[in-house]
């Protein structure tokens, strides 16, 4: 599912033996040629099927793409979509969405992990199972916000604020890191480390982060080594 603004799903690199499917589920495309194009491209990075040489071939040219306006209908031309419009298209998409889609060779928690693999991306997964285990599947992939269906509306926009910062946390861990998978064992310290701090001396998530950063720049550590004291300190 791709959430834009509008699409020219018609492209040459997007018609062929891929499950482009034409027509949107929901929301009001604009006909703007910036924003179509814009939408275009991006599909074109994530199932372009070109066989040609100039063309763009995306990461999984085979799947099955529908996409979800976050302009709404009577929504003026020169207005552009908020946070709310956009969490409003992810969650209309979501309930669109009536059946979790199963992946033939692997599920939505792998592909996470091989996306942040090779790129920093905040991810946010959307999903019909919640049990302990594949949550803790979710955390160790780096997906910085998971969500659990049905939920509210009201819920994706914390979500999202959420894997926001999460995902400026993992940019400065990498500074520190020499490698991405470095940064997310950083990150899982960290995680660990802000919850002992939030539980035991009722701090925020924000305030538990502020706190381990300024030990780290007083002592001039890494923060995964502060954070895995603090662990061992206070578990």
């Amino acid at each position: 599912m791709d959430i834009e603004r509008a699409w020219r799903f018609t492209h040459e690199d997007l018609v062929g033996p891929g499950g482009i499917a034409g027509v949107p589920l929901g929301g009001a495309p604009i006909d703007c040629i910036r924003e179509r194009n814009h939408g275009t491209a991006v599909l074109g990075m994530l199932t372009g099927n070109s066989k040609n040489a100039i063309g763009v071939t995306g990461i999984c040219p085979n799947a099955t793409v529908r996409g979800y306006s976050t302009r709404t209908p009577g929504m003026p031309q020169n207005q552009i979509p908020g946070t709310a419009n956009t969490s409003q298209a992810i969650y209309a998409a979501t309930v669109a969405l009536t059946n979790d889609y199963v992946m033939p060779r692997l599920d939505g928690l792998e592909a996470a992990r091989r996306i942040l693999e090779g790129r920093s991306l905040s991810i946010v997964m959307l999903t019909a199972y919640g049990d302990a285990e594949i949550v803790a599947r979710a955390a160790e992939a780096g997906v910085f916000a998971y969500l659990v269906k049905p939920f509210r509306e009201q819920d994706v926009v914390p979500a999202i604020q959420t894997a926001q910062a999460r995902h400026a946390e993992l940019a400065e861990l990498r500074l520190e890191a020499h490698t991405l998978r470095e940064a997310l064992e950083a990150r899982k310290a960290i995680e660990r480390a802000k919850g002992i701090l939030m539980a035991k001396e009722g701090l925020t998530e924000s305030e538990a982060f502020e706190r381990l950063r300024r030990a780290s720049q007083r002592s001039g550590r890494p923060m995964k080594l502060i954070a895995d004291a603090v662990a061992a300190t206070l578990s």
